[in-house]
């Protein structure tokens, strides 16, 4: 192959690659059409936050924002089971490929091997609201983790499906008692009833 061909060969490539980086960088965010399934990551550092995240995600993945909805800390750059919001709820997200990100929320626990009970506990009532708002029946196929090794092995997916289900249970039988007490005319719950940190709480809406 002759110089000008390989010079030609660049320049296409060069020109394809400059094409790639200016279709995905700062690309406008979409609304997700479904919700089906929740997906668990873990940020694979010991410290972090939605902001320091979303300086990544903007700055260095040239994306229009942080990839996941929610981020849970761990004490390490923001308080202990605080829930952070990320990228716009309504939003689809950039947490788990093209395919999973069209009809998935992403939760991001900051931490690696080790994730405090603040954090699992804040990340139960959290499932547990999404599954309501979205009319999610928690189980291994709609709560899932990202792969094999996201979460870390320190976070058991498989009970923040369990707690998460029991939780929505019990939030749908108070919702089941509302409607009979307001029915009848009698007393009933004026906001939504949790369980946050093991504390009777108003659920704020999502």
């Amino acid at each position: 192959m002759n110089t000008e061909k390989i010079l030609v060969l660049i320049a296409i490539v060069a020109i394809i690659i400059a094409l790639l980086s200016f279709s995905t960088k700062g690309a406008e965010m979409v609304d997700r059409k479904e919700t089906s399934v929740i997906i668990i990551h873990h940020s694979a550092g010991a410290s972090g936050n939605a902001e320091i995240f979303r300086k990544h995600h903007v700055g260095v993945n040239n994306w229009s924002d942080i990839g996941y909805h929610f981020v849970v800390c761990n004490g390490n750059g923001g308080v202990d089971g605080k829930i952070e919001v990320g990228r716009p709820l309504r939003k689809q997200g950039a947490h788990a490929g093209s395919v999973r990100n069209k009809n998935s929320v992403g939760v991001c626990l900051v931490g690696e091997d080790k994730f405090t009970e603040n954090q699992i506990a804040e990340t139960v009532v959290l499932v547990a609201k999404l599954c309501y708002k979205y009319d999610i029946e928690p189980s291994a196929k709609t709560i899932q983790p990202h792969h094999d090794k996201c979460p870390g092995p320190g976070l058991d997916v498989n009970r923040i499906i369990w707690e998460s289900k029991e939780l929505l249970d019990f939030y749908k039988e108070l919702v089941r008692i509302n409607k009979a007490l307001l029915s009848a005319g009698l007393f009933y719950f004026s906001g939504q009833v949790g369980f946050s940190s093991n504390q009777l709480c108003i659920w704020p809406a999502l």
